[in-house]
């Protein structure tokens, strides 16, 4: 699902940068309907066939023996099933991050060369605050690969040639949990009128917004 996020983002800008198109409220809204219909739809699903699934959680036990898997001895709880009881859904997977994709790099490739056609028509401070959004949205985009990706294509390592990280299981799980967390954070370090509220609430203030400014009893100009 973290997939689609960033996709309408990129498809919204698109349209916003290059065809001068807005969403009215409902639309918005609809959209944003759809992406909680697909989150909540894919929830429903997993739990479906974790509850459903052929093979309990005692049938992959052994082959997690000995792995930092187990904890005190015992292997707890982790609600497995094979990727077959999913039917066709993973190749729909697939195939929804691969046009996911597709869109997101045409429409990123169509803002730039837009924005720079048009960069001599806007004032500094747009250009810097759209170079800003495009390097949040591009990290954006990045991230799924590092989070989501990265620790499938690890797994399926392991499948395919046997290949095993001791360290693997911990490191799946830790970027898995700081895939919510790096957004926020990027764009309260990239985006400057952040920047500014963060400088402000931590107290730091440049030297030169520090010194008092000249009191207007000083004289300025020759004497009568």
């Amino acid at each position: 699902m973290e997939f689609f996020g960033f996709t309408f983002q990129f498809v919204y800008r698109y349209l916003l940068t290059n065809w001068n198109t807005t969403l009215n409220r409902w639309t918005f809204g609809g959209l944003v309907g759809f992406g909680i219909l697909l989150v909540v739809t894919y929830i429903s699903i997993y739990f479906f066939h974790l509850l459903n699934r052929i093979q309990s959680d005692e049938y992959y036990i052994s082959n997690l023996n000995g792995t930092e898997f187990e904890l005190n001895g015992k292997v707890p709880p982790f609600g497995a099933f094979p990727l077959a009881e999913f039917a066709n859904l993973t190749y729909i997977s697939i195939s929804m991050v691969i046009i996911s994709y597709v869109l997101v790099l045409y429409c990123g490739i169509a803002i730039y060369f837009k924005l720079k056609k048009t960069q001599g028509f806007l004032s500094d401070g747009a250009n810097k605050y759209q170079k800003q959004i495009t390097i949040v949205m591009t990290a954006e985009a990045c991230i799924p690969i590092i989070t989501v990706l990265f620790p499938i294509l690890l797994d399926l390592l392991t499948i395919a040639v046997g290949f095993y990280l001791p360290w693997g299981g911990k490191l799946t799980y830790l970027l898995c949990c700081m895939a919510p967390l790096i957004n926020p954070i990027i764009k309260l370090c990239v985006i400057s009128c952040y920047r500014r509220e963060i400088a402000k609430v931590l107290k730091f203030t440049k030297l030169s917004h520090i010194v008092s400014p000249i009191s207007n009893s000083v004289m300025i100009g020759p004497a009568s």
